[in-house]
């Protein structure tokens, strides 16, 4: 009984830590965790500027990482606003691949009291313009503060999650956004979209575009997932 007992212990204290420890990878510059114990390929990307880019609306360019352009605050990405209607975005220095994956972005808006817009991206040539219609990436689910073009409305400084899901079998991704939750747990649902992705793999982006507040305005990443339900 007493050997049981030793044994338990020398696994919880030793082994555990070291199997979870071995789940840790690094893509790039990115740190990125697997879901579980078991190492399987679903990752939760680390809130951390040294593992992303921020890319300007305006010139297309990565922005230099400053407290006046693109931060951390805790384990929160901050991306502020450029100029007036000059917004930016959110990149990872690599590329994923999403086929069959299920992504999962908890993010906010603070607009500075004027328009604009967020929408998820898979992006294929971080160089190119965000363009509409897109090029060189996939748009997903357009969120605004007017509910402009058909899109979201939101609101400033409130959680938002959105799910992107690949629908089995076809090339199509369903978008949802919900507040309190992922729609899958429990979230109140206030959005959705279905949009073909033929190309699965490319790099998972966040953008804030035309902020009329310019400098003022700002949005936050605190969670990207990439699992596989």
């Amino acid at each position: 009984m007493y050997k049981d007992y030793f044994l338990k212990a020398v696994t919880i204290a030793f082994i555990t830590p070291l199997i979870l420890m071995s789940c840790q990878k690094t893509v790039g510059n990115l740190l990125v965790n697997s879901k579980d114990k078991n190492c399987n390929p679903d990752t939760t990307l680390k809130m951390d500027v040294n593992g992303w880019s921020y890319y300007s609306y305006a010139t297309s360019a990565i922005v230099p990482q400053t407290a006046t352009t693109f931060f951390n605050d805790a384990d929160t990405l901050v991306g502020l606003g450029q100029a007036y209607r000059q917004g930016g975005r959110f990149q990872t220095t690599n590329v994923f691949n999403i086929k069959d994956k299920v992504l999962y972005i908890k993010w906010k808006l603070n607009s500075g009291g004027q328009f604009a817009g967020i929408i998820a991206q898979l992006k294929y040539d971080p160089t190119t313009t965000d363009s509409n219609p897109p090029i060189q990436n996939v748009d997903f689910l357009l969120h605004s503060t007017t509910g402009f073009d058909n899109s979201v409305i939101i609101q400033d400084n409130v959680w938002y999650y959105t799910r992107i899901a690949a629908n089995a079998g076809t090339d199509n991704y369903t978008c949802t956004t919900s507040i309190n939750n992922y729609s899958n747990n429990g979230g109140t649902v206030i959005g959705s979209k279905t949009t073909i992705v033929y190309t699965k793999s490319g790099y998972l982006g966040l953008r804030m575009g035309d902020c009329y507040g310019g400098t003022s305005a700002k949005f936050m990443l605190s969670e990207y997932k990439i699992a596989s339900n």
